[in-house]
């Protein structure tokens, strides 16, 4: 005689069923994690393959000084979902040195002569934008060289031995942004715009002659053509 399937038998079938479709889901939702990520990564090289001054390559320039704010702001959110991709880090270092200098400081000497608080409000913000940069540089000196920025305050030309041909770019941004945001500071180089010395051309001569060759520094765009 066969026995009558207990409540615990019969609910077996069931529990697989839902232990299958929660391991299912899983994957899927990591799946979707990994994609997520790729896209992040790949939007992201774009961008900072167009960090080298492809944004102010246009001549219209009220386009320029609307459009990227957002690029900025976007560079920004993508390194919320991917915070350790040096590309990003690398874009977002250039473009708010480029933008600080082209637009914010260029606005606030312009503005000197008529009206003196405003001009000085808009150099703090430009201040405050190239110390922007200079974090985001210095996080990817970091990621490659862990402790860079504490050996920096130490010995500025020991910890810029320890960089490689692939760090110049970020080097190079984070002099520019920190030199600048110096140049901008009332309390002149103290504080959080306190800046290394950095190496001289001399302390550099054992480096390969590539490796001094940064890239081309940010420059006010050109005027429209009539």
């Amino acid at each position: 005689m066969t026995n009558a399937p207990t409540q615990d038998t019969a609910r077996t079938p069931i529990r697989i069923w839902i232990l299958a479709m929660l391991t299912f889901l899983l994957a899927f939702l990591a799946a979707g994690c990994s994609v997520k990520k790729l896209a992040v990564n790949k939007l992201g090289d774009a961008l900072a393959s167009r960090s080298s001054g492809g944004t102010f390559s246009s001549d219209d320039l009220e386009l320029i000084r609307d459009a990227v704010p957002f690029s900025l702001k976007l560079i920004e959110g993508l390194l919320a979902e991917s915070p350790r991709r040096r590309g990003l880090l690398l874009a977002a270092a250039s473009g708010f040195t480029q933008y600080s200098y082209a637009f914010v400081q260029q606005e606030a000497e312009a503005l000197e002569s008529r009206d003196l608080a405003v001009a000085q409000v808009r150099r703090d913000r430009a201040r405050r934008l190239y110390l922007r940069a200079r974090n985001y540089a210095l996080r990817g000196l970091v990621l490659r060289v862990p402790g860079f920025e504490q050996a920096l305050r130490e010995d500025a030309a020991a910890a810029t031995r320890r960089l490689r041909p692939q760090d110049v770019p970020l080097l190079y941004w984070a002099a520019a942004s920190w030199g600048a945001a110096i140049a901008l500071s009332k309390d002149g180089a103290s504080g959080n715009c306190w800046c290394p010395w950095w190496p001289s051309p001399g302390s550099l001569a054992g480096w390969p002659r590539r490796w001094s060759r940064p890239p081309s520094p940010p420059s006010t765009p050109s005027s429209p053509k009539h």
